[in-house]
């Protein structure tokens, strides 16, 4: 039988048995990137899972992931035994074995689309089967080689098989997905949430079928989407289409980043707080009442600001040097804050100096390092020729990460790129 037809058909089975497994009262726990597009894709499948009466459920964004490139080793530690897991009945993050031994039942894990690792890592998929009774993985990202080791517990959906790669975003590929094995409907107010993660991932506006989506965020009706275009800071013209991506796609997608990276952050200014991104999820869900919002636009701003101080610090304390052809930064291990803005200061080195690829690295918690790069063309086909580097993402803008030990010959084989 062909792949794609297995596919298909795993995914009509699996589907089934989510929803017999949900209805159930098994929990589920909703895995999402800790930036934008992973924070709205939680606030819409929180508003679904209210309207369809599902109590149990709980979020894990990890906040040593390098910004959505996979399911790290780090990222898996946090899940299997820190209390990292976010319940929003009581703003508490709890741990694993506790959702299960409260429900008695193993949880279903639904993956927002943080699906490559997922998808091709048997080895990941074993140590995650051992845990949860089903896994869901959905992805809008370029295609790849799938291997499951059970396909009966395990789907992979991919909506942008045959697409270009951002014909989707994150959050409306999971919302498409649950809504499908729930039988709903997302509504206006989630679909305001769901147009901006378009916006962010720069989809194709004039070909794509959901530019509707899209052209209607000029009048919003969302409550805590509105107020961006109230506040005299923030707000721009709507008189077309590219100033609505403006404004979405900078200031207001900024602003939500905020709180996400500072929540990975050391203490700065009292500002750290280890689920502020989980606050954010909740300020956002369509279904909330806005007069009970944990933030305005202004706190989203004053955070966005904070942010802008601790890249500044960042570049300021960098070591900048020259790779041929590759501009090279490596952050000082005193700065405030490393996961989560590595990618700012690896693109504002770009704008800064004459350089068309640059790497921003820093000194991990595995003795080794990771880190952020950025770049036009094959960028990231390009690292992938360096057996000694590990890197995943998008072409123009990817993470990677290398053992300490090769330090000098991993800049011997940039040299040489």
């Amino acid at each position: 039988m062909p792949k794609k037809e297995a596919l298909k058909i795993a995914k009509k089975r699996i589907f089934k048995n989510f929803l017999e497994e949900a209805k159930q009262h098994h929990p589920i726990i909703f895995y999402t990137d800790n930036d934008c597009d992973g924070m709205l894709a939680g606030s819409v499948l929180m508003s679904m899972c209210y309207r369809l009466g599902i109590k149990d459920f709980f979020f894990f964004s990890p906040l040593r992931n390098a910004h959505g490139y996979g399911f790290t080793d780090l990222a898996l530690n946090d899940l299997l035994s820190q209390p990292c897991i976010f319940n929003p009945k009581t703003n508490q993050l709890v741990r694993l074995d506790y959702i299960k031994n409260q429900f008695q039942k193993n949880p279903l894990l639904f993956s927002t689309d943080l699906g490559a690792d997922l998808a091709a890592n048997t080895k990941l998929q074993e140590i995650l089967l051992e845990r949860f009774e089903q896994c869901i993985i959905t992805d809008h990202h370029k295609s790849f080689e799938v291997d499951w080791i059970d396909k009966n517990k395990i789907a992979y959906i991919n909506l942008n098989d045959e697409k270009d790669a951002n014909y989707y975003s994150g959050a409306f590929t999971s919302a498409l997905v649950f809504s499908q094995i729930f039988q709903t409907q997302t509504t206006p107010l989630e679909e305001e949430l769901i147009a901006i993660t378009l916006l962010s991932d720069r989809i194709d506006l004039d070909n794509g079928d959901n530019l509707d989506m899209v052209l209607n965020l000029a009048q919003p009706k969302h409550d805590r989407i509105e107020c961006f275009f109230k506040d005299k800071d923030l707000s721009l013209a709507q008189d077309d289409l590219d100033e609505i991506s403006n404004l979405y796609g900078f200031n207001c997608i900024n602003c939500i980043n905020a709180l996400s990276r500072l929540s990975g952050a050391r203490e700065f200014k009292g500002c750290y707080d280890s689920y502020l991104h989980y606050l954010v999820l909740k300020h956002f869900n369509p279904i909330s009442d806005p007069r009970l919002s944990v933030f305005n636009v202004k706190e989203f701003k004053r955070y966005n600001d904070i942010k802008k101080k601790m890249v500044k610090e960042s570049e300021e304390n960098a070591q900048i040097f020259s790779c041929n052809k590759i501009l090279v930064a490596i952050l000082d291990e005193s700065c405030s804050i490393k996961v989560g803005v590595s990618g700012l200061v690896a693109n504002n080195f770009l704008k800064k100096y004459p350089f068309n690829h640059s790497l921003c690295i820093y000194k991990d918690n595995k003795d080794g390092y990771s880190g952020s790069a950025r770049g036009g063309g094959t960028f990231l086909s390009q690292i992938k020729t360096i057996p000694l580097i590990q890197a995943g993402g998008h072409e123009e803008a990817f993470g990677l990460s290398f053992v300490k030990e090769d330090f000098k010959k991993v800049i011997k084989s940039l040299q040489a790129l």
